[in-house]
Protein backbone atom coordinates (compact mmCIF):
# COMPACT_ATOMS: atom_id res chain seq x y z
CA UNK A 1 0.00 0.00 0.00
CA UNK A 2 1.66 3.21 -0.99
CA UNK A 3 1.17 6.06 0.94
CA UNK A 4 0.33 9.61 0.94
CA UNK A 5 1.48 13.11 2.52
CA UNK A 6 -0.28 15.02 4.08
CA UNK A 7 -0.41 17.84 1.67
CA UNK A 8 -1.46 15.09 -1.30
CA UNK A 9 -4.88 13.82 1.70
CA UNK A 10 -5.33 18.19 2.35
CA UNK A 11 -5.57 18.51 -1.24
CA UNK A 12 -7.87 15.84 -2.08
CA UNK A 13 -10.51 16.64 0.42
CA UNK A 14 -10.50 20.16 -0.53
CA UNK A 15 -10.84 19.53 -4.07
CA UNK A 16 -13.98 17.29 -2.81
CA UNK A 17 -15.47 20.12 -0.79
CA UNK A 18 -15.48 22.33 -4.21
CA UNK A 19 -13.64 24.86 -2.44
CA UNK A 20 -14.20 28.29 -4.48
CA UNK A 21 -10.20 29.78 -3.58
CA UNK A 22 -9.20 28.75 -7.05
CA UNK A 23 -11.89 30.86 -8.55
CA UNK A 24 -10.86 33.68 -6.54
CA UNK A 25 -7.51 33.57 -6.98
CA UNK A 26 -6.21 33.26 -10.87
CA UNK A 27 -3.13 30.99 -9.65
CA UNK A 28 -1.80 27.96 -7.78
CA UNK A 29 -2.22 28.18 -3.82
CA UNK A 30 -3.20 26.42 -0.46
CA UNK A 31 -4.02 27.29 2.91
CA UNK A 32 -2.63 23.96 4.09
CA UNK A 33 0.79 24.19 2.59
CA UNK A 34 3.67 26.13 1.32
CA UNK A 35 2.69 27.17 -1.67
CA UNK A 36 3.58 30.16 -2.69
CA UNK A 37 0.44 32.66 -4.27
CA UNK A 38 1.62 33.40 -7.57
CA UNK A 39 -0.32 35.79 -9.74
CA UNK A 40 -0.07 37.40 -13.16
CA UNK A 41 0.57 41.31 -13.05
CA UNK A 42 0.85 44.10 -15.30
CA UNK A 43 3.76 46.97 -15.27
CA UNK A 44 1.90 49.47 -16.59
CA UNK A 45 1.27 52.12 -14.94
CA UNK A 46 -1.58 52.05 -12.57
CA UNK A 47 -3.57 50.55 -9.95
CA UNK A 48 -4.63 46.87 -9.36
CA UNK A 49 -5.94 45.11 -7.20
CA UNK A 50 -5.80 41.16 -6.24
CA UNK A 51 -8.39 39.23 -5.08
CA UNK A 52 -9.22 38.09 -1.69
CA UNK A 53 -6.49 35.58 -0.62
CA UNK A 54 -6.85 33.86 2.86
CA UNK A 55 -3.98 34.10 5.17
CA UNK A 56 -3.21 32.57 8.74
CA UNK A 57 -1.10 34.14 11.50
CA UNK A 58 2.35 33.82 10.03
CA UNK A 59 4.66 36.41 8.05
CA UNK A 60 3.76 36.81 4.58
CA UNK A 61 7.46 38.33 1.90
CA UNK A 62 5.61 40.08 -1.31
CA UNK A 63 7.61 39.63 -4.38
CA UNK A 64 7.70 40.84 -8.21
CA UNK A 65 9.12 38.11 -10.15
CA UNK A 66 10.45 38.60 -13.89
CA UNK A 67 11.34 35.76 -16.10
CA UNK A 68 14.87 36.17 -17.49
CA UNK A 69 13.72 37.26 -21.55
CA UNK A 70 16.39 39.81 -21.33
CA UNK A 71 20.38 39.40 -20.56
CA UNK A 72 20.75 38.76 -16.70
CA UNK A 73 22.59 41.54 -16.39
CA UNK A 74 20.37 44.35 -17.64
CA UNK A 75 17.24 42.96 -16.18
CA UNK A 76 18.78 42.73 -12.77
CA UNK A 77 19.74 46.76 -13.26
CA UNK A 78 16.35 47.10 -14.53
CA UNK A 79 14.78 45.41 -11.64
CA UNK A 80 16.74 47.82 -9.37
CA UNK A 81 19.19 44.87 -7.94
CA UNK A 82 23.24 44.88 -7.70
CA UNK A 83 24.28 41.65 -8.38
CA UNK A 84 27.97 42.16 -7.58
CA UNK A 85 30.21 44.95 -7.09
CA UNK A 86 31.99 43.96 -9.90
CA UNK A 87 28.32 44.54 -12.12
CA UNK A 88 27.64 48.23 -11.26
CA UNK A 89 24.45 49.33 -13.05
CA UNK A 90 24.73 53.18 -14.09
CA UNK A 91 20.63 53.37 -15.11
CA UNK A 92 17.52 54.06 -12.83
CA UNK A 93 15.42 51.05 -11.90
CA UNK A 94 12.29 51.18 -13.88
CA UNK A 95 10.24 49.12 -10.79
CA UNK A 96 8.51 52.06 -8.68
CA UNK A 97 5.27 50.12 -7.10
CA UNK A 98 3.57 51.54 -4.10
CA UNK A 99 1.85 48.32 -2.22
CA UNK A 100 -1.04 48.03 0.47
CA UNK A 101 -2.45 44.70 2.14
CA UNK A 102 -6.08 45.48 3.05
CA UNK A 103 -8.65 43.88 5.17
CA UNK A 104 -11.48 45.13 4.08
CA UNK A 105 -11.85 48.95 4.61
CA UNK A 106 -8.94 48.35 7.42
CA UNK A 107 -5.64 49.05 5.89
CA UNK A 108 -3.18 46.53 7.05
CA UNK A 109 0.28 47.64 5.65
CA UNK A 110 2.11 49.83 2.91
CA UNK A 111 5.62 50.15 1.91
CA UNK A 112 7.01 51.08 -1.58
CA UNK A 113 9.47 49.85 -3.56
CA UNK A 114 11.59 52.70 -5.05
CA UNK A 115 15.63 52.32 -5.56
CA UNK A 116 18.30 49.91 -5.19
CA UNK A 117 18.37 46.56 -3.63
CA UNK A 118 15.83 45.67 -1.24
CA UNK A 119 17.40 41.88 -1.86
CA UNK A 120 16.48 39.35 -4.38
CA UNK A 121 16.36 35.84 -5.26
CA UNK A 122 17.86 34.34 -8.35
CA UNK A 123 16.91 30.92 -10.14
CA UNK A 124 17.50 29.01 -13.02
CA UNK A 125 14.65 30.93 -15.58
CA UNK A 126 13.33 34.48 -13.01
CA UNK A 127 14.59 36.73 -10.48
CA UNK A 128 12.67 37.91 -7.82
CA UNK A 129 12.83 41.38 -6.12
CA UNK A 130 11.43 41.51 -2.24
CA UNK A 131 8.97 44.48 -2.17
CA UNK A 132 8.16 43.58 1.59
CA UNK A 133 6.08 41.71 4.50
CA UNK A 134 3.26 41.33 6.58
CA UNK A 135 1.96 39.41 9.22
CA UNK A 136 -1.14 37.91 8.21
CA UNK A 137 -3.92 37.57 10.73
CA UNK A 138 -6.26 33.94 11.75
CA UNK A 139 -9.15 33.61 9.91
CA UNK A 140 -8.83 36.62 7.57
CA UNK A 141 -8.99 37.31 3.40
CA UNK A 142 -6.33 40.21 2.17
CA UNK A 143 -6.10 41.92 -1.16
CA UNK A 144 -2.97 43.86 -2.46
CA UNK A 145 -3.23 46.91 -4.07
CA UNK A 146 -0.41 47.90 -6.48
CA UNK A 147 0.07 50.79 -7.59
CA UNK A 148 2.94 51.07 -10.28
CA UNK A 149 4.35 54.90 -10.03
CA UNK A 150 6.28 54.33 -13.31
CA UNK A 151 5.69 52.49 -16.89
CA UNK A 152 7.78 49.32 -16.57
CA UNK A 153 9.35 49.70 -19.77
CA UNK A 154 11.36 46.41 -21.45
CA UNK A 155 10.54 44.97 -17.89
CA UNK A 156 6.71 44.43 -19.12
CA UNK A 157 7.90 41.64 -21.92
CA UNK A 158 8.79 39.37 -18.65
CA UNK A 159 5.79 38.09 -17.74
CA UNK A 160 5.74 39.60 -14.64
CA UNK A 161 4.11 38.37 -11.23
CA UNK A 162 3.12 38.81 -7.83
CA UNK A 163 4.47 36.70 -5.69
CA UNK A 164 3.26 35.82 -1.79
CA UNK A 165 4.66 33.15 -0.16
CA UNK A 166 4.48 32.82 3.90
CA UNK A 167 7.94 33.45 5.61
CA UNK A 168 10.05 30.94 7.42
CA UNK A 169 9.27 27.34 5.72
CA UNK A 170 10.46 25.65 8.79
CA UNK A 171 6.68 25.04 9.32
CA UNK A 172 5.73 23.27 6.24
CA UNK A 173 4.97 19.85 5.39
CA UNK A 174 7.36 17.22 3.61
CA UNK A 175 5.81 15.92 0.30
Amino acid sequence: MSSMTRRQLLSGLWAATGSTLAQKIPARSSAFDCEPIIIPITLDSGTIRTPPFPVRSTGFALSIRLEKRIPFHELNCKMGLNESFLQVCHEDPLLAIDWKIWDGDRLVRSGSLRGRDHGGAWAKDSIDRYMGGFEGERNKAFIIELTTTQDGGILKTCNPKLIIEADGNWWCWSG
